[in-house]
């Protein structure tokens, strides 16, 4: 059996904030606001943990001046609407770090230029105790094939319709859930191509049941 250094055991332990909101969405078949809201309330009910993977240490300081411990929020607002980085959707804006009913919006502008992208880290075990994997359901490899096709059929045709991809879909991975494809595999291969997330207001099409 090879070796597993201590960095691998510990990163195979934890999971990105992609990871987490792919995981519920594909456990519950739900979207991405439904996958926020039941991790958001996990955490602030404390049965799931999270912490920055960029924790920072504290040493030496000790009396009744101590500054608060580096950690990720608890609070379930937060999760439900925290803003992702556009260069890395595994990061999330720091917190504001000031009550906006309190400071004057110089304050507050001057206090959000010091806001950083975090990495949130999460603990598989406890993931996949909330939100344990369906039996039998179209696997993530399923689904990220199903985003690679779309998305190069997307480079070719920016106008494919989400019931044309979805017909394609149907033929190529019959096992692919219609919700799987709705709220993942389409919004991803879009982005996947350059393309917005969802498509602008305007004539919309379904896909169409089996």
């Amino acid at each position: 059996m090879p070796y597993v250094s201590k960095s691998e055991r510990a990163a195979a332990s934890r999971m990105t904030w992609t990871e987490v909101l792919r995981h519920v969405q594909e456990a519950d078949q739900c979207d991405e606001t439904e996958a926020r809201r039941q991790i958001a309330n996990a955490i602030a009910d404390g049965v799931l943990f999270v912490r920055w993977a960029d924790e920072r240490y504290i040493w030496g300081v000790s009396g009744p001046m101590q500054p608060p411990p580096d950690e990720p929020p608890k609070n379930a607002l937060y999760w439900r609407e925290c803003t992702i980085d556009s260069t890395d959707p595994d990061r999330v804006l720091e917190p504001r770090p000031y009550d906006p009913d309190l400071v004057d919006k110089e304050t507050a502008e001057r206090f959000d230029r010091t806001r950083r992208f975090r990495k949130p880290m999460f603990w598989r075990d406890h993931v996949l105790l909330l939100w344990p994997p369906p039996r039998g359901s179209t696997t993530t490899a399923d689904e990220k094939r199903a985003v690679s096709l779309l998305r190069d059929c997307l480079k070719a045709n920016n106008k494919l319709t989400r019931a044309d991809a979805w017909a394609i879909c149907r033929k190529q991975f019959p096992k692919l859930s219609e919700r799987g494809f709705k709220f993942r595999v389409w919004p991803d291969a879009r982005v996947a191509a350059g393309l917005e997330r969802t498509a602008r207001p305007g004539r919309k099409s379904r896909p169409q049941r089996a």
